[in-house]
């Protein structure tokens, strides 16, 4: 599957409330209670304003497919995925990923780690066969 990225913009951020508490995200991700509005638009308005984090919504097939977050950490930047729920297990998060080693490339970041949650195979997979080292729950990729 072809996914390009492109900057998230305020208007995506209904979809990514949506997304984030589905029960199928929720799962996998380090936090997996219910956030209000409020909490995300607080969070977003934030990391808006932050030019030192980037943030990509995911476009597969010219629909919005989910979100790619990269923070900086120690040195590094950490990788962050999210595929919508109607999205999941079409391979848009290898492809993601991918896109997302290219676009870190393209601002000068030249390390990228990713924090998985312990029984989450599919993100497992999916840094594993993008190249980065380690594993089950740390995963890192020099550009």
């Amino acid at each position: 599957m072809e996914v390009e990225l492109r900057q998230v913009w305020e208007g995506d951020l209904k979809n990514i409330y949506n997304w984030r508490n589905h029960p199928s995200v929720r799962k996998n991700s380090f936090s997996t209670g219910k956030i209000s509005m409020e909490e995300h638009l607080r969070y977003w308005n934030s990391r808006m304003n932050d030019a030192a984090k980037h943030s990509f919504v995911i476009v597969a097939g010219g629909k919005d497919a989910g979100l790619v977050r990269l923070d900086p950490l120690k040195g590094a930047y950490e990788v962050h995925i999210l595929v919508a729920p109607e999205m999941q297990g079409k391979g848009i998060g290898l492809a993601a990923i991918a896109a997302a080693k290219e676009g870190a490339r393209k601002l000068g970041i030249k390390k990228l780690v990713a924090q998985v949650k312990p029984g989450n195979a599919a993100s497992q997979a999916i840094f594993s066969k993008n190249g980065f080292s380690g594993g089950p729950a740390y995963f890192e990729c020099e550009l």
